[in-house]
């Protein structure tokens, strides 16, 4: 009897994960589709060209904020200086979900906004008037310019392990010793990428 509850209690929170997942994609498609209309009613040329950056920074707040919402819920786990498991804190697990956003948007800012706004600067040039066949070429150099210097650069300064004090954790977490009878005042966990 009490396999058939823990079944059907499977059964239900894989039900209501599938329906949280598919009210986030139309939530998506709504804020996409409504993104759009206030562009195309919009005038200025280099607004338009930056719609995708917002399309791709709103897709992954929401898709990384549904695929790790139990880091959210339940936390991730913190480790002190010498590796040694210390608990699992909620707070970092927020941290780490943001500071992957951000390592996401910031990866995509340069690929996504740089080559529309030179782009929209050199076809009002003499040169690109009189030969419109080099935009293509010329949009396609700079977006693998972007990727080859943005992605590399942002996984650099957005590190796939992060720490934090202490102080900035729950209080469970405040007043406790390591394996040799030291105080813990720094913790790290691994935020993703």
């Amino acid at each position: 009897m009490l396999n058939k509850l823990v079944l059907r209690f499977c059964f239900v929170r894989t039900h209501i994960k599938q329906h949280e997942e598919q009210m986030s994609g139309m939530l998506q498609f709504t804020l996409t589709h409504h993104l759009c209309t206030i562009i195309k009613n919009c005038r200025a040329p280099l607004a338009r060209r930056l719609v995708p950056f917002g399309a791709v920074a709103a897709a992954d707040v929401l898709n990384l904020g549904i695929t790790r919402r139990d880091e959210f819920l339940e936390g991730i786990k913190v480790f002190d200086s010498h590796g040694n498991e210390v608990g699992q804190s909620r707070l970092a697990g927020a941290r780490a979900v943001s500071a992957c956003i951000a390592g996401r948007i910031a990866a995509a800012a340069p690929i996504l906004v740089i080559p529309p706004l030179v782009m929209h600067r050199l076809e009002r040039a003499q040169f690109y008037i009189k030969r419109p066949y080099l935009r293509l070429p010329t949009l396609i150099a700079m977006l693998g310019a972007s990727i080859q210097i943005s992605v590399p650069l942002c996984f650099g300064i957005f590190k796939q392990q992060a720490s934090v004090d202490v102080v900035k954790l729950e209080s469970s977490f405040h007043n406790r010793v390591d394996r040799f009878g030291q105080p813990i005042n720094q913790v790290s966990f691994n935020k993703g990428i």
